[in-house]
């Protein structure tokens, strides 16, 4: 049996002064195109697929890396790639500590707001 193609689902979010183009992997900020590394953009593209939403750290782990890679639980991979895309949002003309919330003892969000 023959399998049928898999339709890949695009969309662009956009956020005040941020657009996600999720077809051509692009993050745009206050006009200017930001460049982040892969995980990074999609890390930030779980996190705008549900604006608002509160996401686990397990879940972004096991849907950004996938679900073998945890090491140890302590979620230090993923705060490194929070902190630099905070970084990139900021020096970029947004608040990177607005955009994406921290929740103690919850894990992280995008805030549409920004």
């Amino acid at each position: 049996p023959t399998s049928e193609p898999r339709e890949t689902l695009y969309r662009t979010f956009y956020s005040g002064r941020l657009i996600l183009d999720t077809e051509h992997k692009i993050l745009t900020i206050c006009g200017a195109e930001v460049q982040v590394s892969s995980m990074e953009f999609s890390l930030l593209e779980l996190l705008t697929s549900r604006p608002g939403t509160l996401w686990n750290v397990d879940v972004i782990m096991d849907r950004v890396w996938g679900e073998g890679y945890r090491c140890a639980g302590d979620g230090s991979t993923l705060r490194v790639h929070i902190k630099r895309l905070r970084d990139k949002i900021t020096v970029n003309g947004l608040s990177g500590m607005h955009a994406i919330q921290t929740i103690r003892n919850g894990g992280y969000r995008f805030n549409p707001d920004e």
